[in-house]
């Protein structure tokens, strides 16, 4: 014997379902995940990548997109999201965000982003997007020093 109004719940959902356009419908197991994911990862600050790269593995047919998220409360954020093949956004980690996100701009070849800190001096380390590999010393002059004081030589300092 079945469950007590399951049958009028199963009619009922599948009432929903079909008054929604097939786009709808196939946005669910994005949203379904997305949800999964923030009720597994309560801290979503700085899981972008992370999430990003899940989500993909999960749906192959979404892409990751690099860039800036325009926040309300915090100005441009360098971030992930993914694309699906209409170019609509699904963003796991969008709830970091204060207020959401006002606009996402995908990152151009000349845009500064941060790679890292100076294994020297500590600093902060932009380069253009284009050359952003790994890159782990933030001049000429602290990759010396550094290199003096992995040779044993003086204290690195710039």
């Amino acid at each position: 014997m079945s469950e007590p109004g399951k049958e009028e719940k199963i009619k009922r959902a599948e009432e929903i379902l079909a008054g929604l356009s097939e786009k709808a419908r196939s946005e669910i197991p994005y949203f379904l995940w997305m949800r999964a994911y923030q009720d597994r990862n309560p801290f979503l600050r700085a899981k972008c990548a992370t999430a990003t790269e899940e989500m993909v593995e999960q749906f192959p047919e979404l892409k990751r997109q690099a860039g800036f998220a325009v926040t309300a409360t915090q100005g441009e954020c360098e971030h992930w999201w993914c694309e699906g093949p209409d170019g609509d956004i699904y963003d796991p980690t969008e709830e970091q965000f204060p207020g959401g996100v006002l606009e996402y701009r995908k990152v151009q070849d000349d845009d500064l982003v941060r790679v890292g800190r100076c294994m020297n001096c500590g600093e902060d380390i932009y380069v253009a997007y284009k050359e952003a590999a790994r890159k782990c010393i933030c001049s000429r002059e602290c990759e010396l020093a550094f290199i003096r004081w992995q040779e044993g030589g003086e204290e690195y300092e710039v």
